[in-house]
């Protein structure tokens, strides 16, 4: 199964991509018609399937449970306490048995806004054996990247008047991955993705006045 956000993410990357290129009508200054703009659609959706079918992507069977959450399933919100208008520190979480060839976990709190990636915490290194976190605790061993306000450590802090949908992502890796203090997420992210047999996926969000 891909991962859903991965494939969100992939598609809405394509589909920009897509929408640039018939926003400038090819080689001629006509605008583009109806037809045009279907075409190029559906070209991106093949585009982005076929991208799936022969990329490497973990399986989405990892539980993942952030027990501070509030709300319905599907509509999980962010307590204020672990955002930038609490003591933004980074909640609780804790994860099922991983596979037994795990060298160490990863784990990341990323969002898609506007077709941009961003990322609000991203932790290398945690041992394999780890099963939970703490609020605002890391086991020995763990680093931190730099989030989206290019500081190393977490802050879930979306645009006042603006609701955040994040997804976290946490990672088993088969062997270790060098990282230091402040190191760049989204390469990690990259890199994690093509060595992790099984990922955990857990989407919340957060609504600032």
């Amino acid at each position: 199964m891909r991962s859903g956000w991965r494939s969100n993410a992939a598609a809405a990357g394509t589909l920009l991509a897509a929408v640039a290129l018939t926003a400038c009508g090819g080689s001629g200054s006509h605008p583009a018609t109806a037809t045009q703009t279907a075409n190029v659609s559906s070209t991106a959706s093949q585009t982005a399937t076929s991208a799936e079918s022969t990329e490497k992507v973990p399986n989405v069977d990892l539980e993942v449970h952030i027990p501070v959450l509030q709300g319905a399933v599907g509509a999980k919100a962010m307590p204020r306490r672990y955002t930038c208008d609490g003591a933004d520190i980074s909640p609780p979480i804790s994860w099922g048995k991983v596979p037994s060839a795990t060298a160490e976990i990863d784990l990341f709190v990323v969002s898609l806004e506007n077709g941009s990636e961003y990322t609000s915490w991203a932790v290398a290194g945690i041992p394999a054996k780890t099963r939970s976190l703490r609020a605002g605790r890391l086991p020995h061993g763990a680093v931190v990247g730099r989030n989206r306000f290019n500081r190393a450590g977490y802050s879930l802090c979306p645009r006042k008047g603006t609701k955040g949908t994040y997804t976290l992502l946490v990672d088993p890796l088969p062997r270790r991955i060098a990282a230091k203090s402040g190191f760049n997420p989204e390469q990690l992210l990259d890199q994690a993705i093509h060595v992790a047999e099984v990922e955990g996926e857990l989407s919340f969000s957060y609504k600032r006045a």
